[in-house]
This record gives structure tokens, sequence and C-alpha cells, in this order.
């Protein structure tokens, strides 16, 4: 090859070493700014530790309240079976399916043809037979699940906040 035919083909091919330098700055620059912004972020913490402080504990109520309110739910459904109650609240009942796949697999080859993917078992259309008696194996034990259910926004349910959070 001649001299010209190689000043030609390295012109027309980018420069590796000049890529290469351009994303080490771009990376050097990224990593000055994550560091600067972090310091900043720590800095602000620091200033701001009681505020956290707060803001810690005021959530750590909250769901504690939560989980209170949501066992209570749960306790009362299971003592009266209201699933709705005043406040907005509720409860959800839902049948969960407990079965070996191997017989499901064999039941719905049988069965429920629609229940069997390429020789394997679609758990969501065979339990969708479990949900008809008539149609539920033997094998099949139904439990029930009960979720209490809680509105975002409880203010439209509650007219006032317990004077212990009110400070929070």
């Amino acid at each position: 090859m001649t001299s010209v035919a190689l000043k030609t083909q390295s012109e027309s091919q980018p420069d590796i070493n000049q890529l290469a330098s351009t994303l080490h700055a771009a990376r050097t620059a990224a990593e000055i700014a994550d560091a600067t912004l972090q310091l900043s972020r720590d800095q602000w913490e620091l200033e701001n530790a009681e505020l956290i402080a707060t803001k810690v504990e005021a959530h750590k109520l909250a769901n504690e309240a939560d989980d209170t309110l949501r066992e209570a739910l749960v306790e009362l459904y299971e003592k009266t079976h209201e699933k709705h109650f005043d406040v907005g609240c509720a409860v959800r009942v839902s049948e969960l399916y407990d079965y070996q796949i191997g017989m499901a697999l064999t039941w719905a080859k049988e069965n429920a043809r629609i229940a069997v993917v390429p020789e394997s078992l679609n758990c969501k259309v065979f339990e969708g037979f479990c949900k008809d008696e008539k149609l539920r194996p033997d094998f099949v034990i139904v439990s029930e699940k009960v979720t209490a259910t809680i509105p975002t926004d409880l203010s439209k349910h509650v007219a006032e906040v317990p004077q212990e959070l009110s400070s929070v």
C-alpha cells in the first residue's frame, strides 16, 4: 500500500485515542458532579437532621397506625363478616387454592385442555376452574385470604386528627 492509500484509510477511521480521551474526560466530569452533589446532600442532611428525624418518626407512626387498623378490620370481619365500614375502609376476601401441580396438570389434560399450555399448567386458567365448586377437583384445598383496604385519603371519612398526632 502506498502512503496516500494509508493516509486516506486513517482519515476515514475514527481516532480511537481521541474518542477514549473524550470518554475519560466525560466520565471524570460525571464523577465530579456526582461527588459534588453527594457532598451537598450530606451537608443538607446534617443541617436538617431534626426535620429528617421528625419525618422518619411520622412515617413510623403512620405505618404502625396502618398496621393496627388493618389488623382490626380483619378481626372485625372474622367476627361479623361485614366487609364495609363507615370510615371508607373495607376488607377484600379472595380464595387461595393449594394443589400439587402434577395432579392439577393430569386433571387439566383430562378435563380442561384450555388450562394446559404445551405440557405445563396455566395456573390462572386452572384456578378459574377451581372457583366453580362443581368443577373443582377434590385434591384442591381452598382457603380464604382476607385483605384490609384503606383509602389513601381518609380526610373524607375522618373528622379530626388525634391530639397526640397533631404536633407531628
